[in-house]
């Protein structure tokens, strides 16, 4: 490896300490014990590290580049917020520059470490893998401003915009329970994310508030895409004959549990309702029209990128939690238990 190459997660890894531990020991944190200074800083001599140095100075000028950590670029959700991000960004004379993890930690610590030593003035990072805190201390560590978009880290508060996620599916499955439906299916994105385990807790909730007992047959993990929806489908559906709705985490999962259904010879809504989440422009148009939970993709971005702006222009001191609102947005892949049987 060249010297060159060499970055903090390299220091911290010989030394056998945290992300955030060979950050305070090189910043001279008082936090840190002497000894553990000391080894950390002689191994980053050793190693040749001092990029972390640039940084703190060159901040400071401001470099006019924010950079933007998304989950993926394949659903059109994250497209439209980082659209947002973008249009106020570029209006305010900065540029963004984009990583996308594919769900991948270390991915994710990749674009923390480029972004931490490329001198941006700040990141917005949307969702996460769960597995990225020490990485997000480092960040902080290192005084660069961050908001979270549809995530929180709950051991201290941050600066975050999103809605609320465990309410909003709550509504949805309470739709779909005012339908007559009582076999609900559930498609869940990775649950180590936190955004999803609040959405599986709505629907749980939903459940109880109707006396009804949550079944883990009913359940069904997959990963974020439209295969994942069409695998997911699959299981429930040899699981479950007594099915008569599924509501996925996603609207990407529900357009892949759709083709599920279409394959497996079911009408929908005829023999079983479909619902999604998130609102995304494909549900209007695919046949039937999904019915879904909006919620407001663009909005969020430009949220984001005006509070990291306030914070990057010393405006805003306090950390602010943003809740935007949310709908159900009813189409054609609904109907009432009654109806469709």
């Amino acid at each position: 490896m060249r010297k060159q190459n060499i970055t903090l997660k390299d220091v911290a890894k010989a030394a056998k300490v945290s992300i955030s531990t060979a950050s305070k020991a090189i910043n001279n944190k008082t936090v840190v014990a002497r000894n553990t200074r000391k080894r950390v800083l002689n191994i980053a001599k050793e190693l040749g590290y001092r990029a972390s140095f640039v940084p703190k100075s060159l901040r400071s000028r401001n470099s006019k580049a924010v950079g933007l950590i998304l989950p993926n670029i394949v659903n059109p959700f994250f497209c439209d917020l980082a659209n947002a991000v973008e249009d106020i960004a570029l209006k305010e004379g900065y540029v963004v520059i984009l990583g996308s993890t594919k769900d991948n930690i270390k991915r994710e610590s990749l674009y923390f470490d480029i972004f931490a030593e490329r001198w941006i003035d700040g990141i917005i990072l949307a969702g996460g893998t769960g597995e990225d805190e020490k990485y997000i201390q480092y960040i902080q560590d290192q005084d660069i401003p961050i908001v979270f978009i549809d995530r929180e880290i709950e051991e201290h508060f941050t600066n975050s915009i999103g809605i609320d996620n465990e309410m909003a599916m709550y509504e949805a499955t309470k739709y779909l329970l005012e339908l007559g439906h009582k076999k609900i299916g559930f498609i869940s994105g990775p649950l180590r994310v936190k955004v999803f385990a609040k959405r599986l807790k709505g629907y749980q909730r939903a459940l109880e508030s109707y006396g009804l007992k949550f079944e883990q047959s009913l359940l069904e993990e997959s990963d974020e895409t439209a295969s994942g929806g069409r695998i997911a489908t699959r299981k429930l559906l040899k699981r479950n004959k007594d099915m008569t709705a599924i509501l996925a985490s996603n609207d990407m999962m529900a357009i892949g549990s759709l083709k599920e259904l279409n394959e497996a010879n079911l009408r929908v809504p005829g023999d079983i309702s479909l619902m999604g989440f998130d609102n995304i422009p494909l549900t209007s148009i695919i046949t039937p029209s999904l019915t879904t939970v909006s919620q407001p993709s663009y909005e969020m971005g430009v949220e984001a990128m005006k509070l990291l702006l306030e914070i990057i222009q010393g405006k805003k001191k306090a950390k602010s939690k943003i809740i935007l609102g949310t709908e159900i947005v009813i189409r054609e892949s609904t109907s009432s238990l009654n109806k469709s049987k």
